[in-house]
């Protein structure tokens, strides 16, 4: 297949998809246009109507409250028969005028008492309501369970009524009410239409149909009701929306409706795509005559000279082209011409062919002499570089050795300090409980020999109770002091558990961590000196970095001997070298450590006061700075200790 052939299929082929997609496209377009359309003026034909309907709603509910006001402060829920003739002639026309008030004119009231109820109603929407004395118990029933407001849909006699009860001791004595003109709701609902299918009806929250304009149709069931919005399936499209009193305003209408009309656009779009189709057909076979013959008369006569025949004559006219077919015709002239010297030169060389190949071999076999010798030079090479990677090998295999050793060494170290000071801090309390116990069991014998001989005496069993109570306090601060080593070490264990950002001003939590910490251990003669830096904030650990700066004030505190005053300097500073890299320095002029100590005191439960303390504060600073903020620390101990320490932003 030709060059033509290809370019005449291709924009047949291109033609046909471009029409299918414009066919696709505006038959999606359009049906959601008509979609979009119509339920905008669904949702604009509801929302007037309902506010109309909500002022009706809102009147009603407006007179029920004024009447229920009035009776509520009026009535006093006298079983006196006598009183209860008087008071119903007194709000006859209050009754009245709340009909009147109402745009339904029905308002009504029930009153019970503890013999009989009188029941108020405008059974002809007349605003004249009537006193009567119902026979049965029908109407009392609607009334002894009601405690809140609320509006009553009635099925069967098309009524919706609004009532609100008045409560005597967590009893229902008196119902007030309001029946909604439901003609007038008829009315409004009867004139609205949206094309032939869209009706305005009136569901309850269970999608019951309360009204609908055509009592004989069976209108489109919602199963769910949700709030206001639009519902879509496949056979109807519904607008919904909520009234005051929880009923639905609904406008539905048939989607094939909405669709009339798509047919005949989609024929004219489909008769406009098969002459463009034609068009392009015809177009394409022109087009593909005009661009494909020269390439095809060019491929001809490139094919000739792929087959050894230069003697070629290329048209003028193609020559002349200033497009790419004329590139490719002088291109292909030249291409000839240089071919033909090509071939020229191929006769001269092979001419002088048996003396070039002489000279060729003397010289590959001089190259061939010195490639061998270079060969012996290499193999000898090889032979050295072998064994100096044998004895590298060895070296390595030592070093490793050696590495492994002193990792070995380093955990013995480590450990021995960890269950000498363990040992040590538990041994002290331990020991005082075990003295403690055997003190109390030479008393308890003590006693049990006093009881035994009856001579036991009051103020005897006072000392022995005050001792025991004194050796039981005892215990409990060894235990607590136990107890207390082993949440150290527990908080040693669960540095890096938690790992919370936020940004903080670094100076502040300094500050507040000195001055708990000397307000707590009660120490007086110090201060904290905190040297001018140029940034302040950080976004860290939080919590981190305030037991950081608890540890190393402590540590100060405790270790701190002299009479002199104790002076704590702090520094805090961007590191030039990294923008997310802080230097902290913090140094006091105590005592210090020696250089022989300097490399142990991050080592857990290694200090220099061990009876006092537990040596777990600078183990702790170690895994803080190294764990929480992936940082480094230095210490040296020229006068008191001083540290350096690298924090590193997060975020």
């Amino acid at each position: 297949m030709n060059i033509r052939k290809k370019i005449g299929i291709s924009l047949v082929l291109l033609s046909l998809i471009t029409g299918i997609m414009m066919l696709g496209v505006t038959n999606v377009i359009a049906r959601r246009i008509l979609i979009i359309r119509s339920e905008s003026f669904m949702t604009s034909i509801l929302s007037q109507n309902a506010q109309n309907l909500n002022l009706h709603i809102g009147a009603v509910k407006k007179v029920t409250d004024s009447l229920y006001d009035d009776i509520n402060l009026t009535y006093n829920d006298n079983d006196d028969a006598e009183y209860m003739d008087i008071y119903l002639e007194k709000i006859d026309s209050m009754v009245k005028i709340a009909a009147e008030l109402s745009p339904s004119k029905s308002a009504y009231v029930v009153f019970q008492d503890t013999h009989d109820y009188v029941w108020y109603s405008d059974f002809n929407f007349t605003g004249s309501p009537e006193r009567y004395y119902p026979d049965n118990d029908d109407k009392l029933l609607q009334i002894r369970d009601m405690l809140e407001p609320q509006w009553i849909t009635d099925f069967s006699t098309r009524t919706i009524s609004y009532r609100r009860p008045v409560i005597r001791d967590s009893e229902t004595v008196a119902l007030i009410g309001n029946n909604l003109n439901f003609t007038l709701i008829e009315s409004q609902l009867n004139l609205v239409r949206y094309l032939s299918s869209g009706y305005l009806y009136l569901v309850d929250e269970n999608g019951q149909v309360v009204y609908h304009p055509k009592r004989n149709t069976n209108p489109v069931q919602i199963d769910k009701m949700t709030e206001d919005g639009i519902i879509e399936n496949n056979e109807s499209v519904s607008a919904l929306y909520r009234l005051d009193n929880d009923l639905y305003l609904v406008l539905t209408i048939n989607i094939d409706e909405i669709y009339e009309g798509l047919n005949l656009l989609a024929i004219a779009t489909t008769v406009i795509v098969f002459a463009s189709i034609v068009f392009i057909i015809v177009y394409s076979v022109y087009v593909s005559k005009l661009i494909g013959e020269p390439y095809v008369y060019l491929a001809n006569q490139i094919n000739k000279v792929g087959h050894g025949n230069y003697d070629i004559d290329l048209e003028q006219t193609y020559f002349e082209r200033s497009d790419e077919v004329g590139t490719l015709t002088r291109a292909l002239a030249s291409m000839i011409e240089k071919q033909q010297e090509s071939f020229e030169k191929i006769r001269t060389y092979n001419l002088n062919l048996e003396q070039l190949v002489a000279e060729r071999t003397e010289e590959l076999q001089e190259s061939n002499a010195l490639l061998e010798e270079s060969v012996e030079e290499v193999q000898a090479q090889k032979s050295s570089l072998e064994d100096a990677n044998r004895k590298l090998m060895l070296s390595l295999e030592e070093i490793e050795n050696t590495r492994k050793q002193l990792i070995e060494s380093e955990k013995l170290v480590s450990t021995r300090y960890l269950a000498i000071g363990i040992a040590h801090n538990l041994n002290t309390p331990i020991g005082n409980i075990i003295s403690l116990i055997s003190y109390m069991e030479t008393k308890v014998n003590e006693l049990k020999d006093k009881v035994e001989n009856k001579e036991l005496s009051k103020s005897y069993l006072n000392d022995y109770i005050s001792a025991y109570q004194q050796s039981i306090d005892n215990i409990q601060l060894s235990l607590s002091a136990s107890k207390a080593l082993i949440d150290r070490l527990l908080d040693l264990s669960m540095i890096n558990t938690t790992h919370y950002l936020t940004d903080f001003n670094v100076i502040e939590a300094i500050i507040r961590q000195y001055e708990v910490k000397k307000s707590n251990m009660k120490i007086e003669n110090t201060s904290l000196k905190v040297l001018e830096g140029d940034h302040q904030l950080i976004k860290g650990n939080y919590d981190a970095f305030n037991q950081l700066m608890a540890e190393l004030i402590e540590n100060s505190f405790v270790h701190f001997q002299n009479e002199e005053e104790l002076v704590i300097t702090v520094a805090f500073y961007r590191d030039q070298a990294e923008a997310n890299c802080f230097i902290l320095e913090y140094e006091d002029n105590g005592p210090g450590v020696s250089d022989e100590k300097i490399e142990e005191i991050y080592t857990p439960l290694f200090t220099s006061k061990l009876s006092q303390r537990h040596g777990l504060g600078l183990s702790m600073v170690f895994n803080l700075v190294t764990q929480q903020f992936k940082g480094k620390i230095e210490v040296n101990s020229e006068a008191g200790l001083k540290f350096r320490i690298l924090l590193y932003e997060e975020g």
